[in-house]
């Protein structure tokens, strides 16, 4: 009993340590978040700034709209694995949704981005 015991005491100090050292990671995340708004608070925000991140959009949804296949769609390799797809189709999903992209055509890019991850889920291991 006293093994468990000291065995449960370990397993406690490993989980605060872990714990500890990931609010600590956290912590300092949110500082350096803080302390980047705060730049950024500070800028001008110049109206050439969105107008940068409006062509970027334009340049995204008409990359998609004209891709050939659905790895060109989501800018992916053929041979890619679940992961990477899911975690390029969420970036995608983020940036071409109609009510955070202001592109023309932004809701047809954002339907087709669904379907090519659709589509390639059902085909990569």
């Amino acid at each position: 009993q006293q093994h468990q015991q000291q065995e449960l005491q370990q397993r406690k100090n490993r989980l605060n340590s872990a714990f500890g050292s990931a609010f600590a990671s956290a912590a300092k995340a949110r500082q350096g978040q803080h302390a980047a708004a705060a730049n950024t608070a500070g800028a001008s925000g110049s109206p050439s700034d969105s107008s940068t991140s409006a062509e970027a959009d334009e340049a995204e949804v008409k990359r998609v709209l004209s891709s050939k296949n659905d790895y060109d769609v989501l800018h992916l390799k053929p041979g890619c694995d679940r992961t990477a797809l899911k975690k390029r189709y969420k970036e995608m999903a983020v940036r071409l949704h109609p009510d955070k992209c202001k592109a023309a055509d932004a809701s047809v890019a954002f339907q087709r981005a669904h379907k090519a991850y659709l589509t390639l889920q059902a085909h990569v291991l």
